[in-house]
């Protein structure tokens, strides 16, 4: 084809209609119905223009690669012939990508791998199969964090006594255990002593958990359970906070044991840990590339990945990239990455504590009042924190019955009315301990972009504090990728 531009005197018009081919998934008039705008497309690239962006495209294989695709379409009918790529660029980007999308090396036995993120409300588990004759399968799915326990503290659906871990990977996770009538709610971050069940166990029941539902839906995905077939070659991947270190993660590795997931012998080869800056930043750059073309000025930058109870700080030197669609990122760490106690939960403890003393001065003898109160704490959790924006806004939070008004305290109609300036109270603490956290990484690695990430992050409020604080008075770029 020669190192030409894209014009009439070039071949580039067979590639063009070789792109066209690639993005629409058929060779084209293939299609009577298509016929017309496919003639429309060829004309146009006839003509050296580029070709519209085509409308529908949810047929396609590998619909995270269009934008790639669509990219060299930009590039190849640039506005200037000596702007443009030349046919040999095109073919070296196209080579990328096909490398990128196409089948892996198959293993000589099937390959299973399980990546494990256990978070404080909720836990992320993903899935990777590949056997001969089939493509790289993936699956993930996120799921409450919480297990429940029967009065012989065996784990069942049927339970009188539920503990809800809060945040399986801090050093002592936060615990909400309710027996009978009796609801302890303990300090954030301590274990409470009252119940029962080692922590050891907490960790071993819930991973057993997991890989059993794990497997259950494998099962019903491919006919078949993949965890027998490839178990002996299976790697197992879990994430934990920057600060853990070999005592915390032997813990882990014992639980892993004791759930079945591997065994004593090969747990220090089939049990992986990732920290979790690692994770979200890695998470950051493949899952949004665009992100990339930050780094064409500034080669450094900051995650922030903030969840529930902690908030995990790192910096990165982007050293290299192979293309805009491969996968392999040359990262080196900047600083040690480290974990703050900030994150979520605090904003609903403090909710937790303004609504019982609310609740409390109106309805101590009132035998609904614990459920009230959890009602209360599920609805803010989930949707009034994360609508909350200016400190002018109204929570509302719903619980109980329509029927229920407590005048005294604001409620209406079973909705209780936060005021903006008490509900941004509610914030404070984390945000400011978070903001000066970053404030101070930015000024020792002299980066001008920051990547937030993690469930904390989707609250208005705190995005739209932070942001005031990095890039208004520090001028520094804040990226929110979730």
């Amino acid at each position: 084809m020669g190192d030409f531009r894209t014009s009439l005197e070039s071949d580039i018009f067979s590639l063009g209609m070789l792109l066209l081919n690639i993005w629409t998934g058929r060779p084209p008039f293939s299609s009577e119905s298509e016929a017309v705008s496919d003639l429309d497309a060829a004309e146009r690239i006839r003509k050296n223009k580029r070709p519209p962006l085509p409308l529908v495209t949810v047929a396609l294989p590998f619909p995270e690669h269009w934008p790639y695709f669509w990219a060299l379409l930009v590039n190849m009918w640039k506005e200037k012939p000596d702007s443009r790529l030349s046919s040999h660029q095109v073919i070296e980007r196209l080579d990328h990508i096909f490398e990128d999308v196409a089948l892996p090396a198959v293993p000589s036995k099937p390959k299973l791998t399980i990546s494990i993120d256990v978070g404080t409300s909720q836990t992320a588990v993903a899935v990777a199969y590949v056997s001969k004759g089939m493509l790289l399968d993936r699956q993930l799915a996120r799921v409450p964090t919480a297990l429940l326990y029967s009065e012989d503290d065996t784990v069942g659906s049927r339970s009188r006594k539920s503990v809800t871990i809060r945040d399986v990977f801090s050093p002592s996770f936060s615990l909400v255990a309710q027996k009978s009538t009796v609801f302890f709610k303990p300090s954030l971050g301590l274990y409470d002593p009252r119940v029962s069940i080692p922590l050891s166990r907490l960790y071993a029941d819930y991973l057993r958990y997991l890989l059993n539902h794990t497997r259950l839906h494998l099962k019903q995905y491919f006919g078949y359970d993949p965890w027998t077939v490839a178990r002996d070659d299976a790697t197992v991947i879990l994430a934990h906070p920057n600060n853990w270190r070999s005592a915390q993660q032997r813990i882990l590795q014992q639980a892993a044991v004791d759930a079945g997931i591997v065994t004593s012998r090969d747990v220090t080869s089939k049990l992986h840990f990732v920290a979790e800056a690692e994770a979200a930043a890695s998470f950051a750059l493949l899952v949004y590339p665009n992100l990339r073309d930050k780094f064409e000025d500034t080669a450094s930058i900051i995650v922030c990945d903030t969840g529930g109870s902690t908030s995990d700080i790192s910096s990165y030197l982007v050293k290299s990239q192979k293309s805009q669609a491969s996968h392999l990122i040359d990262m080196e760490e900047l600083d040690a990455p480290f974990s703050l106690n900030a994150g979520g939960v605090y904003v609903d403890l403090n909710f937790s504590l303004y609504f019982t003393k609310l609740l409390m001065s109106h309805l101590t003898a009132d035998p609904q009042a614990i459920q009230l109160e959890l009602d209360a704490m599920n609805e803010f959790e989930s949707y009034s924190k994360r609508r909350f924006n200016l400190s002018t806004d109204t929570i509302y939070v719903k619980f109980g019955s329509r029927g229920l008004s407590i005048p005294g305290i604001g409620v209406r109609k079973g909705t209780l009315e936060v005021p903006g300036p008490t509900a941004t109270e509610f914030f404070q603490i984390s945000v400011d301990k978070i903001a000066a956290a970053l404030v101070k990484v930015k000024k020792t690695q002299n980066t001008s972009v920051i990547i937030l990430t993690g469930g904390y992050a989707e609250c208005p409020h705190f995005e739209r504090i932070i942001r005031e604080r990095l890039e208004v008075n520090h001028e520094c770029q804040i990226i929110l990728a979730n």
